[in-house]
């Protein structure tokens, strides 16, 4: 129904006249509905990712992203040099994350590092679930030096609160394999990064 909502408000280009100009304004699609139907639609795939086929989760992460598209749209045309909230974006992850669609997760984070200032840069939340997301090791660890990078080097090891979710992800991703050696020794890599920063 959202959806249909939506399709059925008036555009811009559905106006007639200048004196419809002001009644369509008001019932147009804006920032407001755009941010609201992204969210009921991350919800939707993270609240159901247990109970729904795979099909449905992923129908919903791919309308969060349509919203996400609308907004990057609005804001890039109409919004006089402001951003998407990073919130925005960090939910269309999460909903790709529920949905099992990792490539499509490091697709959108990837696409807003390379349109920022109307993107956000992506924080180490966004990693954290780009890392999650991941069902392969070998892509868990590749996000998270990705991670290591994005810091600057004047914040890179004294920053006690980024980085301990994502080289969980990591760890707990090399356990579940039966990695030992290989969770033990990035486990190691967390402890030598906070001596340095003490």
């Amino acid at each position: 129904r959202i959806d249909e909502i939506i399709n059925d408000m008036p555009t811009s280009a559905s106006i007639g006249s200048l004196e419809d100009d002001n009644k369509i304004y008001e019932r147009a699609p804006d920032e407001i509905t755009y941010g609201t139907a992204l969210i009921a639609w991350t919800l939707a795939a993270r609240d159901a990712s247990k109970k729904v086929s795979l099909e449905i989760l992923r129908n919903c992460a791919e309308r969060s992203r349509h919203y996400l598209d609308e907004l990057i749209y609005m804001r890039r045309h109409y919004g006089e040099a402001s951003r998407v909230s990073l919130h925005y974006v960090n939910d269309v992850l999460g909903a790709y994350r529920a949905a099992r669609m990792p490539l499509e997760a490091e697709e959108l984070l990837q696409y807003v590092k390379k349109n920022h200032p109307v993107t956000p840069l992506p924080d180490s939340t966004s990693y954290a679930i780009v890392i999650d997301a991941h069902g392969n090791n070998a892509d868990k660890l590749r996000w998270l030096r990705e991670f290591e990078d994005s810091i600057p080097e004047s914040r890179r090891r004294y920053d006690h609160q980024d980085g301990t979710q994502q080289y969980n992800a990591v760890i707990d991703g090399f356990c579940r394999s039966g990695e030992v050696e290989q969770a033990e020794a990035v486990l190691f890599e967390l402890i030598d990064r906070y001596k340095v920063a003490a």
